[in-house]
């Protein structure tokens, strides 16, 4: 349930995510292999946010 929600939150915001795992508590970030650390920094942010919001 958390992770769907936040895999939701993250598409709506721009970031790529997978849920993965036996029962679905798995998330997988994808970021591309040649983003910079300011993207990379930003798909943290949107990730953390996810959690923040969905806790």
């Amino acid at each position: 349930a958390l992770t769907s929600a936040v895999n939701a939150y993250c598409h709506r915001h721009g970031l790529v995510t997978l849920t993965a795992g036996t029962f679905g508590n798995v998330m997988r970030f994808l970021p591309p292999l040649s983003a910079g650390d300011d993207l990379l920094n930003e798909g943290l942010d949107i990730l953390g946010q996810a959690f923040a919001a969905n806790a």
